[in-house]
């Protein structure tokens, strides 16, 4: 699966904030994050598009076609068609869009970039008041996305996520995923929309409202040696009637995630230890670093990296999708953590 960055003179047209790199190693790393025009000067997108009417060529003669092409204005490339109706919305509209709908100016952008030749652009800004913890030092983070096309394919879309977007596959993810979005059409009227938008912030902070609570639930509940197997029995395919006839494969599968249940992330959260969201980071660990990879042979890289796209996007996502409706749906038949003794 590609990442689709766009590349120009072999660098490609993107930026990771908070000193990580993206999936696939490539663009400008920056500490931190950084404002909306730091953001457009590292990602390569301080440039501008412009509409212009098409012809044909027939036999010498130039007839008008009742189309628009897009074009970038700095090289005259060829981006896409559109309508009569369609209005470019330029890159620093997008970005001063995003300004006016989280209600603040400042270093949030977290990544920024480039697709298919310039064709879309996407930039992901971090919501440091929509993001929770579900015990101290847990950290989930929240973004906006935003998202535009130069070729005619894509509205003006924002979109609240905990994905943090990098390249054209976590860009899907981010999109499927839960939240709340709103698009705008390329035409003279989107600036009279904008203000609809900012409601998408608070609805994208409910939402994080409430998986922080279902998270704190999970953490209140101790898995039991009885509700360890029963879920392990619905994620698996466990032979109930002839347990000796479980493939050897699924035994071991079993046994990495409880071995991994048990180690608790090398204890960093030892209040979460035994309990339910313990259980939940489990099945995410494993399935992010140990669950089988189709597609990359004896190569660690490519298995690597076929897990990874499994895991955001792919079969790998489905599983723990399933793993945490399961482990919630099995909260009322586990026990309340015992609540810590304290001696004065």
């Amino acid at each position: 699966m590609s990442h689709d960055l766009w590349l120009v003179n072999g660098e490609a047209q993107f930026f990771s904030g908070r000193d990580m790199d993206a999936w696939h190693g490539l663009g400008k790393k920056v500490k931190g994050c950084v404002t909306a025009e730091e953001a457009m000067k590292l990602a390569g997108l301080d440039w501008t598009v412009s509409k212009k009417p098409l012809y044909a060529n027939q036999e010498g003669d130039f007839i008008a076609l009742p189309a628009w092409g897009i074009f970038r204005d700095t090289d005259n490339a060829y981006l896409g068609y559109a309508g009569a109706k369609y209005t470019p919305i330029q890159n620093v509209v997008a970005f001063e869009t995003a300004n006016s709908i989280i209600g603040y100016e400042g270093a949030y952008y977290d990544t920024a970039g480039a697709l298919n030749e310039g064709k879309q652009i996407f930039m992901s800004i971090h919501l440091p008041t929509a993001g929770f913890e579900p015990v101290d030092g847990d950290k989930h983070l929240s973004y906006l996305l935003a998202l535009t096309s130069h070729d005619g394919s894509e509205n003006l879309r924002f979109k609240y996520t905990e994905v943090r977007v990098v390249c054209a596959n976590t860009k899907s993810q981010a999109l499927k995923g839960a939240g709340s979005e709103f698009r705008i059409r390329h035409t003279k009227s989107y600036e009279g929309r904008i203000t609809e938008v900012v409601k998408l912030v608070q609805t994208g902070i409910d939402i994080s409202k409430d998986m922080n609570e279902k998270y704190q639930t999970m953490c209140k509940k101790e898995v039991t040696e009885d509700t360890f197997k029963s879920i392990m029995t619905g994620m698996f395919p466990v032979n109930v009637v002839e347990p000796e006839k479980t493939s050897t494969k699924t035994l071991n599968d079993i046994q990495e995630i409880k071995e991994m249940f048990k180690n608790n992330d090398d204890n960093k959260f030892p209040e979460i230890s035994g309990t339910a969201y313990a259980l939940f980071n489990a099945f995410t660990r494993w399935t992010d670093h140990n669950r089988t990879a189709k597609g990359g042979g004896k190569d660690l890289i490519k298995t690597q990296i076929k897990r990874s796209e499994s895991s955001m996007f792919g079969s790998g996502e489905i599983f723990k999708d399933k793993a945490f409706d399961l482990v919630y749906a099995t909260l009322p038949k586990m026990k309340d953590k015992p609540k810590p003794l304290y001696f004065v």
